[in-house]
C-alpha cells in the first residue's frame, strides 16, 4: 500500500451538547471538548486514506501532538 502524499479529506460537524467538555468529563464548561477534536482528526484522517485501504483493512493514531487554542460553543460549525 502506498499512501500519496498530499492525500486530504475534509469533515465537517455541527458541535452538540454530546460533543462538549463538561459531557465527557474533559473539563467543567459547554464547549467543543478537546477529546472531540482529536475524534475530528483522527476521522478525518482515516477518510484520506481510506482509498488506499484494502477491503478489511483501518487505520487509527498511535501518536498526536495538538493545540487546542480557542474555545468552540455548542451549534458553531468545526471542521478537520
Amino acid at each position: 500500500m502506498e499512501i500519496l502524499v498530499g492525500t486530504k479529506a475534509k469533515i465537517n460537524k455541527v458541535v452538540s451538547n454530546s460533543d462538549t467538555a463538561l459531557a465527557l468529563g474533559s473539563g467543567g464548561v459547554n464547549v467543543f471538548s478537546t477529546p472531540s477534536m482529536i475524534a475530528l482528526m483522527e476521522n478525518a484522517a482515516l477518510e484520506a486514506i481510506r482509498p488506499f485501504l484494502e477491503d478489511g483493512f483501518d487505520s487509527v493514531g498511535t501518536k498526536i501532538s495538538v493545540s487546542h487554542l480557542s474555545a468552540t460553543p455548542v451549534g458553531m460549525g468545526v471542521y478537520a
